[in-house]
């Protein structure tokens, strides 16, 4: 059996952004995403099966995407540009979504706290009070 596909499609898609002029936020957001250390051990407690065709990460990653793209749901996924590149159905993320071995507090957590510690230790921003706003909505 093949091992899981190691694409690394962040970088494939913020070539995307830059050949396409896109804004500078979502070039900012897409470098935001690709610092973060996420690792499956760390944040599932678990590694994806060699049979994969997705792993844990991919998922996870493409639905922090999803509001960048501006979709709202997996239904509507498969439209977009995003499904397009990524090629995945919407029971995939709906699967991930309703893994009882996810502990969800936990990844959470472990994303806040490094983007708090980002932001809080950025050297143009000393002087001023700093706030990390987490909307799960």
């Amino acid at each position: 059996m093949p091992k899981v596909k190691n694409t690394n499609f962040l970088s494939e898609i913020s070539s995307f952004f830059k050949n396409n002029d896109a804004s500078k936020a979502m070039n900012s957001m897409m470098d935001m995403i690709s610092e973060l250390s996420m690792n499956e051990r760390t944040l599932f407690g678990r590694i994806t099966r060699f049979n994969s065709k997705y792993s844990l990460l991919q998922i996870l990653t493409s639905l922090i995407l999803f509001p960048c793209f501006m979709i709202r749901n997996p239904y509507n996924f498969s439209n977009t540009i995003l499904g397009g590149m990524i090629g995945c159905g919407k029971d995939v993320f709906y699967r991930f979504a309703q893994d009882d071995r996810i502990n969800w507090r936990k990844l959470l957590y472990h994303l806040t706290m490094q983007l708090w510690n980002k932001i809080r230790f950025r050297s143009d921003h000393k002087n001023c009070t700093s706030c990390l706003i987490v909307d799960v909505s």
